[in-house]
């Protein structure tokens, strides 16, 4: 299971990557923003898809788009179960995935392109942890 998440600022890029990740037959379940316009609070909503990927934490990653991806990785990662990592680049995500074990990832729309998010989710989701 893939929970997807984002900020208004990052809705079109959320969008993008949950058409790709169906494309891939993947099991998505959005948690929001529902459109570019609706506000929702970037704590509440990091806090969601924490809890949802810890509550099924065998099974489930999480992705959370903001502008910046820093603000809604932080919150992530005050969850026990929870590593989240920002990646601007594909190699940031193969490594945090392959080192860190991380289970959610974090991008920033602001400086990260469709074309560049669809390779860095390409390493999270190929990638495993190597111990």
């Amino acid at each position: 299971m893939v929970f997807l998440a984002s900020t208004k600022e990052g809705f079109h890029l959320k969008e993008q990557v949950k058409f790709w990740c169906l494309q891939w037959q993947l099991q998505v379940e959005d948690l929001g923003s529902a459109s570019a316009d609706e506000e929702m609070g970037t704590v509440s909503l990091a806090e969601k898809l924490a809890e949802k990927v810890a509550g099924h934490y065998d099974d489930s990653v999480g992705i959370i788009i903001s502008g910046i991806g820093i603000d809604v990785d932080i919150v992530c990662n005050r969850s026990g179960k929870i590593r989240s990592g920002l990646a601007l680049i594909a190699d940031q995500a193969r490594k945090a995935r392959e080192n860190l074990d991380i289970n959610v990832l974090a991008l920033a729309s602001d400086y990260t392109s469709f074309k560049r998010a669809k390779k860095i989710v390409a390493e999270f989701f190929k990638r495993e942890f190597c111990g």
